[in-house]
């Protein structure tokens, strides 16, 4: 059972033209790779989150990265919102941020390994790329065309991870294991 987010936070805006990252800036979140990819193709890269890393990825950072740091509840919706892309490099055990961005309308480029591989469906609610590398995500991100992904189809997807859809997987889990453990008693 996945943790629930609060999806209904989260909403579709007029999208702008940049990828975001949304972590913990720690070496293991591999944001090096989203700010490599960023830097190779020139495209606007979003950083919001902070770290240990920061002054590294800072230094790595070329003129269309900016660091956004923590921001306001408001301004982080926002900025999935209106994102053009969400950049998920790390594996994660599952990954909020990534259902908070199909929640708001924003498709994700992903490390198609762990929690992504489960929320991702490659080629309908983002793109996965295989190996944690800077040439397979250049390359998702050079094969991405956002007008293949519908809002709507990214926001149904995030309902999947509700908290009502976490309340109905835990009420059946526990009634499921109940009924187990009555007709385990049932036998002794």
């Amino acid at each position: 059972i996945n943790p629930p987010v609060q999806v209904e936070e989260f909403g579709a805006e007029p999208k702008q033209d940049y990828f975001l990252v949304a972590t913990r800036l720690e070496p293991h979140k591999r944001v090096d790779l989203a700010i490599q990819a960023a830097n190779e193709l020139a495209v606007p890269l979003k950083v919001m989150g902070n770290g240990t890393d920061r002054q590294r990825l800072e230094r790595l950072a070329g003129p269309t990265v900016e660091f956004v740091g923590r921001v306001s509840d408001t301004e982080r919706k926002r900025l999935f919102g209106s994102a053009t892309a969400f950049l998920n490099p790390q594996e994660e055990d599952f990954g909020i941020t990534t259902v908070e961005a199909l929640a708001s309308g924003t498709p994700v480029i992903a490390y198609g390994k762990g929690g992504a591989a489960e929320i991702i469906e490659d080629g309908v609610h983002g793109l996965l790329f295989a190996t944690q590398d800077l040439e397979d995500l250049v390359g998702a991100i050079r094969a991405f065309d956002p007008a293949k992904f519908k809002p709507a189809t990214l926001q149904r997807r995030a309902q999947l991870f509700s908290e009502d859809a976490f309340r109905v997987q835990l009420d059946a889990f526990v009634g499921e294991a109940y009924q187990q453990f009555k007709a385990d008693a049932n036998r002794r």
